[in-house]
């Protein structure tokens, strides 16, 4: 039927790309004609007529956006990812370079790339993926596990008694699917473009390669024209569903470790020896599935402290810190009173540069600890005794506990009768006596005079002059010494045991008796 084929070729030639065109089945289709017709030979080829039609063709291809409706349907998968959770490992990563994937699918064109069925955007299909993935397990895995990431071509040569192989475990066999499913990787757009880029091979030596002939530099140059893919991509891998994530999980940083190490020193698709096909996946655990799978293994565990400990061995104890002054939040660690507090006890940070918020927590928290650890005491002596303890040893809590000022309220240390005959045991024992007048009046009626008569808080003199060995230095420095001391003494509110002590050295410094006389009146020995 000449007359139709004809008539099929004639409106061929007036067809058109138009911007929804797919350039997979323009490719496949819309060649022009790349023949001549002459009187005597009939139809014949013609070199530059089919140079022409070929490099039209690729340019209407390279020039087309990303179908309408591609950006919507990209995005329905993304949120199909993210539904899956723990189930899918995926990252979007740029390929380096150039990408030829599908390239011995001849057509018209005489050049072959992988498209999507659907939209016409460059793919890396899953199964080329899976294929290097498995050649890179094979090649750089199993010299650290041998046996185990060996390839093995059959089942057969499986012995009995053999070491579980995890190479047939993750790839599968002939008679077992694999543990991961490895998807087709799509293409992200660029502001609408579609991924696809003219190229060209250059055959500089045509009739030696082609023909035979001898070698020579004066042959033409044959350039080739043809089409590669250029951009980022979805590459995404997915674990089997017959396997349970919290048990097998590990199957997809495998997969996903063997198909990095592949796609980086292997490459994907044709010419990857000229530098095509190179892609550079991130470490698993930059991936979308770590973070989302650390988060469900943190809030998994039972307590805050196991929480807290996990991300401290994981990220180190100065990411705790660093939270906990305020800096980056670490995933699945919450902001409430228990995580705050494991993390301020397992990394003893000084509360003056905890977040203030967080300081506030670990007030309240210790403030709580106390009052439960001083409420088990029975008696009020051991609680204030605890109070002297945790303060170390400073009576200037009680005191201003007493006389009710700052800090008003000490945890665990009510302000009854017993508990403020305890403080004043405590502190008389330090011979400080309170005033009646500097207490509040519910407090006044329990305080006892003081044994000195003075019924006020007794000072103390410096160790450093009560030091006898002034009485070796010269006159200058004793009559300073002398000076004083007795400065000290004679607003006669010293304690009296130090006191005589002064008194004596005074003595021995050369004072003269009237005055050590006057002295003695305030403080009798």
């Amino acid at each position: 039927m000449p007359n139709l084929n004809e008539g099929r070729r004639d409106a061929l030639r007036t067809v058109e790309a138009t911007p929804g065109t797919h350039p997979g089945l323009w490719i496949d289709r819309y060649l022009t004609e790349q023949r001549v017709q002459h009187e005597i030979v009939g139809l014949t080829f013609d070199k530059e007529r089919a140079v022409a039609a070929r490099t039209a063709l690729i340019k209407s291809v390279v020039s087309k956006k990303a179908p309408e409706g591609y950006a919507d349907a990209l995005s329905r998968w993304k949120l199909e990812l993210e539904s899956q959770g723990v189930r899918v490992v995926w990252a979007v990563v740029p390929a380096v370079g150039r990408v030829l994937v599908g390239a011995g699918q001849k057509g018209p064109a005489e050049f072959g790339i992988t498209l999507h069925h659907t939209w016409g955007v460059p793919v890396l299909p899953g199964s080329s993926l899976k294929g290097i993935a498995a050649s890179a397990a094979d090649r750089f895995l199993r010299a650290d596990k041998p046996g185990m990431w060996e390839r093995r071509p059959n089942a057969a040569e499986v012995r009995p008694g053999a070491a579980p192989n995890a190479y047939d475990a993750l790839f599968g066999d002939v008679e077992e699917v694999g543990a991961v499913v490895f998807h087709d990787a799509w293409y992200i757009p660029t502001a609408g473009d579609n991924g696809l880029h003219r190229d060209v091979l250059t055959v500089h030596h045509p009739e030696y390669y082609q023909q035979g002939k001898e070698y020579s530099e004066t042959e033409g140059p044959n350039p080739v024209p043809f089409v590669s893919a250029a951009g980022t991509f979805l590459v995404t891998l997915e674990l089997h569903p017959s396997l349970d994530p919290t048990t097998h999980g590990a199957w997809l940083q495998h997969a996903w470790e063997s198909l990095r190490l592949g796609l980086e020193h292997l490459g994907v698709g044709a010419k990857t020896n000229a530098g095509y096909g190179r892609v550079l996946l991130p470490e698993y655990a930059q991936t979308k599935h770590a973070s989302i799978a650390e988060s469900a293994l943190v809030a998994a565990l039972p307590s805050a402290e196991e929480r807290v400990r996990y991300l401290g061995n994981k990220h180190g104890p100065d990411a705790l810190r660093n939270w906990l002054a305020g800096g980056a939040v670490l995933d699945a660690m919450g902001d409430d009173a228990e995580h705050v507090l494991a993390a301020y006890a397992l990394t003893n940070i000084p509360k003056a540069k905890l977040k203030p918020e967080f300081a506030h927590m670990v007030t309240a928290r210790e403030t709580e600890a106390l009052s439960l650890r001083r409420g088990r005491l029975l008696d009020p002596a051991a609680r204030v005794a605890d109070v002297l303890r945790h303060e170390g040893q400073d009576v200037w809590w009680l005191r201003r506990w007493l006389k009710r000022e700052q800090p008003l309220h000490i945890p665990g240390l009510p302000r009854d009768e017993v508990h403020v005959r305890a403080a004043l045991a405590a502190i008389a024992d330090k011979q400080y006596h309170p005033k009646p007048a500097d207490v509040p009046d519910e407090v006044r009626a329990w305080i006892q005079p003081a044994p000195s008569g003075t019924g006020h808080i007794h000072k103390r003199i410096g160790k450093d002059l009560l030091d006898e060995k002034v009485l070796t230095r010269d006159d200058r420095a004793k009559a300073k010494r002398r000076e004083e001391l007795i400065g000290k003494l004679q607003p006669g509110d010293i304690d009296p045991t130090q006191a005589v002590q002064a008194i004596r050295l005074l003595e021995r410094l050369g004072v003269s008796a009237d005055e050590l006389s006057a002295l003695r009146v305030s403080y009798p020995d």
